[in-house]
């Protein structure tokens, strides 16, 4: 990947997730805040690359905790393991199927608020944050599948252009 394209799409992972930390913020479902950019990595790492997925969680993670009221990395150290789950991608059986991704994106989902509730405690800000977990897991799970459902199609398609276009050039 040329200087130029990385500098392009970290500048755009950081508006966006700026974007997420500022007009994205009091939206709730369900009594919980969604997370687009792990929704984003979610997608990006069960569809294409897993490296550029984890390249991906590091500015979507670390603006949360500049911007926000987060602590710094509780965002990044939340929506790392995703690319873990999206490992059931090197089973053959379950590669590229839609359902199988929702599902792995949900199990994912649902290690997210209590590692947000970890970090919280670490920091020394983390009363009543358990109690908040136990509320609001549903919500998130719910959000993030939701949101990784209408990110997947589109992120799919442009992973099928990217593989396409080399040989449309020969």
């Amino acid at each position: 990947m040329s200087t130029v394209r990385t500098w392009f799409w970290l500048v755009a992972l950081v508006v966006f997730a700026t974007f997420e930390v500022s007009a994205l913020a009091d939206v709730r479902v369900l009594g919980a805040t969604p997370d687009l950019g792990f929704a984003l990595v979610a997608v990006w790492a069960l569809t294409r690359d897993q490296r550029q997925a984890l390249a991906m969680a590091v500015p979507l993670g670390l603006v949360p905790g500049l911007l926000g009221a987060q602590p710094l990395g509780a965002s990044l150290a939340a929506i790392a393991p995703v690319v873990a789950f999206a490992n059931v991608r090197e089973l053959g059986w379950l590669r590229g199927e839609f359902p199988v991704d929702l599902l792995v994106t949900g199990a994912a989902a649902a290690c997210y608020p209590p590692i947000q509730a970890t970090m919280w405690t670490l920091a020394g800000q983390g009363a009543g944050m358990w109690s908040a977990v136990a509320g609001t897991l549903p919500g998130f799970v719910l959000a993030e599948v939701a949101l990784a459902a209408l990110l997947y199609w589109p992120v799919h398609a442009m992973g099928r252009r990217a593989h396409a276009a080399p040989a449309r050039l020969r």
